[in-house]
């Protein structure tokens, strides 16, 4: 049994407990849920059946005012070449060729593509590069983002114990 199947069948529990006490406000109660969310519940029921209690699936935004593709791939091109420009440079730099795009939306562009950091536009500009060059620096930090993934069998199954010498105690010995 899914989520939503869990959902729907517990709305229309609600629907079922309050037709058979013939009293909303007493099915209300008892579910915790408001007149309102009940009555919403009973129109889509009445309107779609059992699916109507399924929750709705929420589409993406549509924002008017984004970046078209094209100058999108524009922007990604130009950081391919030059992956050390921050989002005002590279606006400035496309305006002189007139392609109109404020730093804002370039930046806007950058952390929809996750690089508005410096590091990450220099991985991009590595990674569709046609002759990358891997340096040290490059080395370090992919080995930084390698995920490290330690399995234990059950909690507790790894135990990690720091001891460090304290001295001497005449009778006892050495304590650590």
């Amino acid at each position: 049994m899914t989520k939503d199947d869990r959902i729907s069948s517990y709305k229309y529990s609600v629907l079922q407990h309050a037709r058979k006490h013939n009293n909303v406000t007493y099915s209300c109660r008892e579910f915790n849920i408001s007149r309102t969310v009940y009555y919403k519940w009973l129109k889509r029921f009445s309107q779609l059946g059992y699916l109507g209690l399924q929750d709705k699936v929420k589409r993406k935004p549509k924002m008017p005012n984004q970046i078209k593709l094209d100058k999108e791939q524009i922007i990604l091109n130009y950081i391919i070449d030059y992956p050390t420009h921050g989002p005002k440079r590279i606006a400035n730099e496309l305006r002189q060729q007139n392609i109109m795009i404020s730093d804002t939306g370039v930046y806007k562009v950058l952390y929809r593509k996750q690089l508005n950091r410096r590091l990450d536009r220099l991985f991009f500009a590595q990674e569709k590069s046609d002759n990358p060059v891997v340096t040290e620096r490059y080395l370090r930090e992919m080995e930084k983002r390698q995920k490290v993934h330690i399995s234990a069998y059950y909690p507790g199954y790894l135990f990690c114990q720091d001891t460090f010498y304290v001295g001497t105690i005449k009778g006892l010995g050495r304590i650590y």
